[in-house]
């Protein structure tokens, strides 16, 4: 069960005591064909809890602390008291080492596998009393129907943070949660779906260059939900010009434990062991990446359970190059898929956090 929010009910001091020996995958329970593994005691340290109550759905590592509440004067995040609750240490939290400083999380975008590292959690009154930030008068939204969904629990810079997003009690996922309008009233504005109606799926490509204060990057993520050859994208930074890494992750909605693949808890027999290769190249003009996924079960299985696919994400750290060039360069990236024919790739050209068109 999802924490519930309203201004009658404060919720403060409820411990979650979700078993050790489940394992959530996206929001779904997966269940083990071996023996579940021995319990371990739960240990809770000190986080602090912020929510959304805006339509800007979030993504890991992406949004900034000035979207969240509660929030200092200046848009900053605060930590007090009243936003003050715990977190399961001992839970197997994802590792993750990159440049936000998170080196810990779980990320789900229905909850339920956050729920699982929560507990205390702080009420949406205890946490609006710690607000510092009156620009929105958050004080006028009606609770009385709406509920918090925690997306995330993160190890961030030293601090627990788990993250949620207000929304009506009927949304059980954040990637279809509705907006708020300048009256504070809550109205459906989620976006339309990437994935088309027809089923027939498609390759999704952005790229993005990020702002930050002192260096750069460029984010590059690829959705493959159909079966084609490869996905190549191409972006015109020369050898010279990119840092001598990249990092690079593939998300999907599957686990694998003792070498069975589950996907929403139903175990599928796939066609390989590691249904998709990245290959990330540095050539003297240009950053090549080359994105193959040619197992059909593997991706069926995906579509059949989630209507959704593989995720690449791949992030580039330009250098000796200023913001402005860097952007006249993403400019000009391409995007191809074989067989040349494919119908369905969605690529709308490069954006950037700092420049507009």
């Amino acid at each position: 069960m999802l924490t519930a929010c309203s201004s009658d009910d404060d919720g403060a001091g409820v411990k979650n005591n979700a078993p050790s020996t489940q394992v959530f995958v996206m929001g779904q329970e997966v269940k083990f064909n071996a023996a579940a593994p021995v319990s371990v005691l739960a240990t809770y340290a000190p986080a602090y809890y912020f929510i959304r109550v805006d339509n800007r759905i979030p993504n890991m590592g992406a949004c900034k602390p000035n979207y969240y509440w509660p929030r200092t004067v200046r848009g900053g995040s605060v930590f007090a008291d009243g936003n003050k609750g715990t977190v399961n240490t001992t839970y197997p939290y994802w590792k993750f080492f990159g440049q936000d400083g998170i080196t810990k999380y779980v990320y789900d975008t229905t909850g339920k596998a956050v729920q699982a590292t929560l507990g205390d959690v702080p009420s949406y009154a205890s946490m609006m009393a710690a607000n510092q930030d009156w620009s929105l008068d958050v004080d006028e939204i009606d609770t009385k129907d709406l509920h918090i969904i925690w997306y995330v629990s993160k190890f961030e810079s030293g601090v627990w943070h788990v993250d949620g997003v207000l929304t009506f009690k009927s949304v059980d996922n954040i990637t279809d949660v509705p907006g708020i309008n300048k009256d504070n009233k809550f109205e459906d504005s989620a976006e339309t779906p990437s994935l088309p109606n027809d089923g027939k799926g498609n390759i999704e490509v952005d790229i993005h260059q990020q702002e930050h204060n002192t260096w750069q990057e460029i984010k590059t993520t690829v959705h493959v939900r159909d079966l084609v050859d490869n996905v190549v994208v191409e972006i015109p930074l020369e050898y010279e010009n990119i840092a001598e890494s990249d990092d690079f992750a593939i998300r999907t909605y599957d686990v694998e434990l003792e070498s069975r693949i589950y996907i929403n808890g139903t175990e599928y027999a796939l066609d390989s062991t590691n249904p998709v290769k990245v290959t990330i190249e540095h050539r003297a003009d240009k950053a090549v990446f080359t994105i193959v996924c040619k197992d059909a079960k593997y991706l069926a299985a995906l579509r059949k359970e989630f209507e959704d696919g593989v995720t690449v994400e791949i992030h580039t750290y330009p250098k000796n190059l200023t913001p402005e060039v860097v952007w006249g360069k993403l400019k000009n990236s391409t995007v191809k898929v074989s067989p040349a024919s494919y119908e369905h790739l969605i690529f709308k050209g490069a954006t950037s956090a700092l420049f507009t068109e």
